[in-house]
């Protein structure tokens, strides 16, 4: 049987960053043998999008698995407690698998992205790798970044006509051909595109990540490392639903 931590047992560390930036590094949410239980039982799961055809059907580059709500909730819900996360919240859930040769990205998602407007982000590790070889950059990104009435996050030059970058992001969205082996972001398109990378969080076995979602970040992975596999719980608030809950507490008393 699976036993979840509660939010007083379940032990984390903040990494403070610059710019006002954070993260969480925390121990596994289980207690005794859940970890290899839940593991397990995830891996019964069929991957659902493989995501290795010529033109992506989204943007994510990794093989993805998803599973039953009675399997995933727990951990949502364990990271709502545990960071006092209130309101209408959205609950989501995706794994991400990588098989070296089998996953590459689609050219534009070497770049940083940032997942939701609001809310907490956490990846649960199923695999161990040393940091040189595995882990997700993080960033402060230079210019502005704007949610829009479709729940995603845009930096300025994919909406702003007028940003010197804006024709070469809508080159590079157009341009959906699919790489055939993993190509990481470089120091020097970092600085082109006005990331500032401010850390490199870890892809530790048991552990999980935790981040804003808002926080502009992408994947590392050395030519050294064969399999990835990581789950993703999301507890997150969409655009609408901050700017109504701004308007609420706008209304007088």
């Amino acid at each position: 049987m699976i036993q979840f931590k509660t939010p007083d047992e379940w032990e984390i560390q903040k990494v403070s960053l610059d710019h006002g930036n954070e993260y969480y590094i925390a121990d596994d949410p289980f207690k005794g043998d859940g970890f290899e239980i839940y593991r397990d039982l995830v891996s019964t799961y069929p991957i659902c999008s493989h995501n290795d055809g010529t033109k992506p059907r989204n943007g994510n580059p990794f093989e993805i698995i998803h599973v039953a709500d009675w399997i995933a909730e727990p951990i949502c819900y364990l990271i709502k407690e545990k960071f006092n996360l209130r309101g209408a919240l959205d609950l989501a859930e995706w794994g991400n698998v990588y098989h070296k040769g089998k996953v590459g990205q689609w050219e534009f998602f070497t770049l940083p992205h940032c997942d939701a407007a609001w809310g907490m982000i956490g990846n649960l590790w199923f695999t161990d790798h040393d940091i040189k070889d595995s882990g997700t950059h993080i960033y402060h990104y230079d210019g502005t970044i704007e949610p829009l009435q479709d729940n995603k996050m845009y930096y300025d030059y994919q909406i702003n006509q007028h940003h010197p970058l804006y024709d070469e992001c809508k080159r590079l969205t157009h341009n959906q051909k699919k790489a055939t082996t993993w190509t990481n972001i470089t120091p020097e398109l970092e600085k082109h595109w006005g990331f500032t990378r401010l850390d490199t969080m870890p892809s530790k076995e048991r552990t999980m990540t935790l981040y804003r979602p808002n926080i502009p970040h992408t994947a590392y992975i050395s030519d050294n490392v064969d399999f990835r596999w990581s789950h993703t719980f999301a507890v997150t608030k969409n655009t609408q639903t901050l700017y109504n809950e701004l308007l609420s507490n706008l209304q007088p008393a």
